[in-house]
């Protein structure tokens, strides 16, 4: 298995990494330089960090870690080792004995960043694609996509173009808020909808434009169908339908039959539906979103719900997201680059949990849940 990596620049804020020793003195603001580990092939450090801040962590020069300290907080670390690249915003999770034996082999690939991707006026370079088509599993960093008034090519989403050309139908989004009763898993169709053509729409003079939405009996059959599996396989008894099938008729009428009929299969399972602006109004209304576990929308009404709900659970920066498909996985966090902190000097505030948890989902991904379980615990 090869595991692969796509970095971004980015200047992270982090709130807290792993763990932070109860006995250390609480300060607002302190610079490390560190790698943190234990367990598996490792001797740097094991236990609880209750001897002191981060002691017995040995010095690295591939971090600079700005960090708020919560002298209250302390997780137990367990065979894992993490390096953090905070300079280029990424998160690189090693297995040593796992990369010994040749079980899993880590790469980095660069030339995605904006600079390179204008001055090649591709959104997503040809080299970069080979090279990212050679790995299976993948962590990605937030990348951007140029608009409208932007002093860069007005280039399409690398986003939308590697999830297709990857095959990855299947944007699974976890969000949970226990003080709420809610435990909810997205399913967003992941490369059809309005994104499929977003740079083929018709500009028909100064006064019209026209843009696509296409959703084929095939791709709402595919999302549904790993919904329904997602929802018998963890005990789930409802899977419900986002649309706006009231005025979009066609193609989101054709998205609820397709959900409906895949349905048939799984008698177990109730089957409901919401329409996405009353989803997003009255999410956390108790009568309003009774019953819900497993939620299956089309890929533009995914992308926003999943991000108001992120906002209800704590911010963008408390999700993440993984792209599924047959072949290849990507991790990601949900949120885009932060253009705006970054120019009004503020880059330090760039939260990177989310990525963080990208990571998490990919470590449950190839088999260690109980990694993430952690690093959840510890965020």
């Amino acid at each position: 298995m090869r595991i692969h990596y796509i970095y971004i620049r980015l200047t992270l804020m982090a709130l807290i990494l792993l763990a932070v020793a109860p006995k250390a003195a609480a300060q607002d603001d302190v610079e490390y330089r560190m790698e943190i580990g234990a367990g598996v092939g490792m001797t740097a450090y094991q236990g609880d960090f209750n001897d002191g801040l981060f002691k017995g962590m040995q010095p690295s020069g591939a971090l600079v870690f700005r960090a708020i300290v919560n002298p209250y907080m302390a997780v137990r670390v367990s065979a894992m080792y993490a390096q953090v690249k905070g300079d280029i915003g990424g998160v690189t999770t090693v297995y040593p004995a796992l990369l010994e034996n040749g079980r899993i082999e880590i790469r980095k690939i660069e030339g995605m960043t904006i600079e390179n991707r204008a001055a090649k006026l591709q959104s997503l370079p040809d080299d970069v694609f080979e090279e990212i088509k050679k790995c299976h599993v993948l962590v990605k960093g937030p990348m951007v996509t140029p608009r409208a008034g932007e002093p860069w090519p007005n280039l399409v989403s690398a986003n939308s173009l590697l999830r297709r050309g990857l095959e990855l139908f299947a944007a699974v989004r976890p969000i949970k808020i226990p003080e709420k009763n809610i435990d909810w898993t997205f399913f967003r169709e992941n490369i059809e909808g309005e994104y499929i053509w977003g740079n083929k729409g018709i500009q028909v003079d100064e006064d019209l434009a026209v843009d696509f939405k296409v959703q084929t009996k095939q791709g709402s059959e595919r999302i549904a169908r790993a919904a329904f599996e997602f929802a018998r396989k963890n005990g789930k008894k409802n899977v419900t339908i986002v649309t706006k099938a009231n005025i979009v008729k066609l193609a989101d009428g054709n998205f609820i039959k397709a959900v409906r009929k895949v349905g048939e299969e799984y008698p177990e399972i109730e089957i409901q539906e919401r329409l996405v602006d009353a989803m997003c109004a009255k999410m956390l209304d108790p009568e309003f979103n009774k019953g819900i576990e497993v939620i299956v929308l089309p890929n533009l009404y995914g992308d926003i719900v999943t991000d108001v709900a992120a906002e209800h659970q704590g911010g963008l920066g408390t999700a993440s997201s993984s792209n599924l498909g047959n072949k290849y996985a990507m991790f990601e966090a949900i949120h885009g680059t932060a253009p705006y902190l970054m120019s009004h000097g503020r880059g330090d505030y760039a939260d990177p949990c989310s990525l963080i948890r990208a990571v998490g989902m990919m470590l449950a991904h190839i088999g260690y849940a109980d990694r993430k379980a952690i690093l959840d615990e510890a965020l």
